[in-house]
């Protein structure tokens, strides 16, 4: 054996991939998965975005909505919510009502937005000095207004789900402020600390003592001794005091008049006798 055959042979060097990359448009032709994180426009200026994330997370407050109200104009009334028919109305149950009536209410104040929005664009199309401040007011009311309903869909989607959740995972995820997730990204998070706790919270609780509860009535008789008992050969098992009770006729209590005994008749007299002959 050489020093050369004790030297192992290096290995082969692996192939490079000279398949090209496919093009995005390609990739997504093929139905290429979504990207984890979406893509997101160019940025828009900070501190409207701070108003604007402010009401997405809380909404308005009602003060704020009386003061942004607006009529719709009359060209244009359409912007205002159909309201239900009356015939409608009668036929309905009140669940369907009450539904049909937070539309609505979403409906008007969609109405409102358009309606600031259109207000703006007049402006610009009808006046060349526009106040620029007063357009810039106008613009931001239209927008507090929609981002509201945005919040507001926001917080329907999330009662729609409520009922089917657990009581204890209710509590963690009711006030939960939404991001990227309707209840935040770190939900899972939440629920693994529950659980420690709720582990945490049995290991200490001190053990309830175990009682035995009689059922049936406990004021009647105590039950029949059902334990064997050892018998010898030729002996019966003795028979509880129900089994060796034989049926007995009810007596009739009903009341029946006693007969008067007869008399026994009287030989008839010698007289009687010499008569008859």
């Amino acid at each position: 054996m050489t020093v050369t055959d004790a030297v192992p042979e290096p290995d082969p060097a692996p192939q490079q991939d000279t398949e090209p990359a496919l093009s995005p448009e390609v990739l997504e032709a093929l139905g290429d998965l979504m990207p984890e994180k979406p893509k997101y426009g160019a940025p828009i200026n900070k501190d409207l975005a701070r108003i604007w994330d402010t009401i997405l997370k809380h909404g308005l407050t009602k003060e704020n909505k009386l003061k942004l109200e607006k009529n719709v104009p009359e060209n244009c009334c359409l912007l205002k919510a159909p309201m239900l028919n009356p015939e409608i109305i009668a036929s309905v149950s009140d669940t369907i009502i009450n539904r049909d009536k937070k539309i609505e209410t979403e409906q008007n104040q969609l109405g409102m937005g358009l309606t600031i929005l259109g207000e703006a664009l007049s402006m610009l199309i009808n006046d060349n000095n526009t106040n620029r401040l007063k357009l810039i007011s106008q613009l931001s009311d239209a927008a507090r207004i929609l981002t509201d309903l945005h919040y507001i869909q926001t917080k329907s989607r999330k009662n729609l789900i409520f009922p089917a959740l657990d009581k204890k995972i209710l509590e963690i995820v009711k006030e939960v402020e939404r991001d990227d997730y309707l209840y935040g990204n770190n939900l899972s998070e939440k629920i693994k600390a529950l659980q420690a706790c709720q582990r945490t919270g049995q290991s200490i609780k001190k053990p309830t003592a175990f009682t035995t509860t009689r059922q049936g009535n406990l004021s009647g008789p105590p039950r029949y001794n059902q334990q064997r008992t050892n018998l010898r050969p030729g002996h019966k098992k003795p028979q509880s005091s129900f089994q060796t009770r034989k049926y007995q006729p009810q007596q009739n209590n009903q009341y029946q008049p006693q007969q008067a005994a007869r008399k026994p008749k009287a030989p008839p007299s010698q007289d009687k006798l010499r008569a008859r002959q």
